[in-house]
């Protein structure tokens, strides 16, 4: 099954902001000056649904916790540590 976590392209970026640009797993000051870096595996489902159509696995839905009253955490958010 899948689902469509968010009604537009708005509440995606809102996701992304509060979580994603936030997390230690979204960054990698080491390898992201040579162009590659890794999403973790709710960030990268999440921006292919963005440009495809727009549905994620229920698996992702659910780790990220948007599979429920979403209260706008991700469940496998790691805080960055401020440099």
């Amino acid at each position: 099954m899948s689902m469509i976590p968010f009604s537009n392209g708005t509440e995606f970026l809102i996701f992304r902001e509060m979580n994603c640009w936030k997390c230690k797993k979204d960054y990698d000051g080491r390898v992201m000056p040579y162009g590659m870096n890794t999403l973790c595996q709710i960030e990268q489902a999440l921006s292919e649904a963005s440009i495809g159509d727009g549905t994620i696995s229920d698996d992702i839905a659910k780790r990220a916790g948007l599979d429920k009253d979403w209260d706008g955490k991700c469940l496998e958010f790691e805080a960055r540590e401020c440099q």
